[in-house]
């Protein structure tokens, strides 16, 4: 909407200059109630406006925060705007189509009014240059109000402009249906691309919680280590443990040196 905006702009040079508390004074409700209409000024002015990261300044200088505002008024009235002239097409519409029905069995039977005047001016010029009435009685005349060719062509004239009206709105609509859809298109993406960030920052988080959650586990077992080799019963089981390796080892050598002894030695 606001490439929208700014495009027609360029072409609409800026007549006024309004300042900041013109476009505090909006009244978005009543603009969205139709008792307000947003001037087109101050779409013009929003479009060109220059923005200032602090505080406002002379000229067109705007605010992050001020400029965010203009394009919520602008985006909340042109939707709104959008969804009352698609219901005004719809409704136009609908209206052009009953009028085109109503008036094809009228065409038709002006056709065939039309059709029959001029079959009977050819025999009534007929007649006057020379050719012979006809002996039978003539049939009585149609009784009841008859249209003249005139009043025929006026007819068919005015049923030609409401199918030309019907025509336009059509293009009108068509217009708007694809301007809807390239917003519906646009908030599409923009909720995409917002769904997007929010998983990579999940995942950001997640790792992060795995990484201190294995560094927690780490520490832990650290401790647990530490505590198992100060415990008395770790310190016993090692003294037990040492204990048997000295009698493994003192046997074994009884064992060597009885090896090396000759049998009878003794005697």
């Amino acid at each position: 909407i606001f490439f929208r905006l700014c495009t027609v702009a360029m072409y609409r040079p800026k007549t006024k200059e309004l300042d900041w508390d013109t476009i505090m004074d909006v009244d978005v409700d009543g603009v969205l109630e139709g008792r307000a209409r947003l001037s087109k000024e101050l779409v013009l002015h929003a479009c060109e406006a220059k923005v200032d990261t602090d505080h406002p300044q002379a000229g067109d200088a705007f605010s992050l925060l001020q400029l965010w505002r203009v394009m919520q008024v602008l985006l909340e009235t042109t939707l709104f705007e959008d969804g009352l002239n698609a219901k005004k097409a719809q409704a136009f519409e609908q209206q052009a189509k009953a009028a085109v029905d109503q008036s094809g069995a009228q065409i038709k039977a002006l056709t065939e009014e039309l059709e029959k005047l001029r079959h009977e001016n050819a025999i009534l010029k007929g007649e006057k240059v020379g050719i012979l009435p006809v002996e039978s009685s003539p049939e009585p005349a149609a009784s009841g109000p008859m249209l003249s060719e005139e009043e025929g062509k006026a007819l068919q004239e005015k049923v030609r402009k409401m199918q030309e009206q019907y025509t336009t709105m059509m293009k009108q609509k068509t217009s708007i249906a694809q301007e809807l859809q390239q917003l519906k298109d646009a908030s599409a993406q923009d909720k995409s691309q917002d769904q997007i960030k929010d998983l990579a920052a999940e995942v950001q988080a997640l790792k992060l919680t795995v990484q201190q959650k294995t560094q927690d586990l780490e520490a832990a077992n650290k401790a647990v280590d530490g505590k198992l080799t100060e415990s008395t019963q770790f310190r016993n089981l090692k003294t037990m443990l040492g204990q048997k390796n000295e009698l493994v080892k003192e046997l074994r050598d009884r064992l060597k040196k009885y090896e090396e002894e000759p049998p009878g030695a003794d005697e």
